[in-house]
């Protein structure tokens, strides 16, 4: 009885340290949006701007929106990978380049809390097997990161 006894408790702490560490991973993870074509205002507010050529990322606090826009076809998606407050993310636009066309800017809306400082850059991922541009380690020719308030 004594070695069954031992062999599930250490079954039991086995599992524990399993779900613990899958946690743990999902919690360290990018929130991942596809960025949307919106209707973009008039008047583009951005508290900051990253413009690296291939492509640009801007965040506009007064609505937590991050633009993002590809300016390059070279078959790479271009993406903000941002963090504030505890969070961190990835907005990636996958409708491929325009130029510095008007309607070639995406958003993705999030709601950040505010007085909390948001830091961000832009990269570009070239999706192929292995590589899913989810995860900011997927992402080359990275910018400079700024930051803002929200």
């Amino acid at each position: 009885m004594t070695i069954t006894r031992r062999l599930v408790a250490t079954l039991a702490a086995t599992s524990a340290l399993v779900l613990t560490a899958a946690a743990g991973a999902q919690a360290a993870g990018y929130e991942y949006d596809v960025a949307q074509l919106k209707t973009v205002p008039s008047v583009l507010t951005c508290n900051k701007t990253v413009d690296e050529g291939y492509g640009k990322g801007c965040y506009d606090a007064s609505g937590d929106i991050f633009w993002v826009w590809d300016q390059q076809s070279d078959a790479q998606s271009v993406a903000v990978i941002w963090s504030a407050a505890g969070r961190q993310g990835i907005c990636r636009h996958t409708g491929g380049a325009s130029g510095t066309d008007y309607w070639n800017k995406r958003q993705c809306n999030k709601d950040l809390p505010e007085g909390h400082v948001v830091t961000f850059r832009i990269g570009r991922c070239d999706e192929r097997p292995g590589v899913t541009c989810k995860d900011a380690a997927d992402y080359t020719n990275k910018s400079a990161s700024v930051s803002t308030g929200t």
